[in-house]
């Protein structure tokens, strides 16, 4: 008896993730297709076949839809570079195989970072704290790669966000590079502007410096 109460609970669970996660991505195609402001829950229980109410019962409003949209792939990115830099071995230049990780992950997640850019100055500003706070993730990552190879603590803040941000225009600005230049070459051309303003800080004296290869 106990253990078909468990697996009755389990599908009921597994149901409900299902349930929401077909939320989120419907949520985000009316995003992305009308803007944050335009889109509203009761249409998006329509497209989804649901009354209001049980779709209030999964997000009590659209803000709350949003932000545990941006904080589940913030997360799961963050996640992934830490472990990329986690198994990179003595002999890798980490600083570069991260940002090489986090372009592809971009490009795995492009559709959020459109969807982030495209709606965020149309979300309630109580949420952009929530967001920013969420990106900022993926910033202490760099930030943390950053001061173990010696940078200065100073410097590490605005470089870590130059990174970032880097990586993030693939996703926003890709079609101002396609077809003529494809992800491999992407990272290689940012790489370069990437080495330039890490060798303008490399510390000096550090039996960890980054290897710059800008260009190869």
């Amino acid at each position: 008896m106990t253990v078909g109460i468990r697996m009755a609970s389990g599908t009921k669970q597994d149901g409900a993730a299902k349930r929401r996660q077909e939320i989120v991505a419907e949520a985000s195609r009316l995003f992305l297709e009308k803007g944050f402001q335009s889109t509203t829950m009761r249409e998006l229980a329509r497209a989804l076949d649901l009354d209001a109410g049980s779709l209030y019962r999964y997000f009590p409003s659209k803000g709350s839809l949003f932000a545990t949209m941006a904080k589940e792939a913030n997360e799961n990115i963050a996640r992934s570079l830490r472990a990329a830099i986690d198994q990179a071995s003595a002999d890798d230049d980490t600083v570069r195989l991260a940002f090489s990780h986090y372009v592809h992950l971009v490009d795995r997640y492009s559709e959020y970072y459109r969807l982030f850019y495209r709606c965020f100055d149309g979300l309630p500003r109580e949420l952009w704290q929530t967001l920013l706070d969420s990106e900022r993730g993926i910033v202490q990552v760099f930030l943390g790669l950053l001061e173990d190879q010696g940078y200065a603590a100073s410097d590490t803040a605005t470089l870590a966000w130059d990174v970032t941000v880097l990586g993030e225009m693939w996703a926003i600005k890709r079609w101002a590079f396609h077809p003529a230049m494809d992800i491999e070459g992407y990272i290689a051309i940012q790489w370069r502007a990437i080495g330039a303003m890490l060798a303008a800080f490399e510390p000096t004296g550090n039996e960890k410096r980054v290897l710059i290869e800008a260009g190869s």
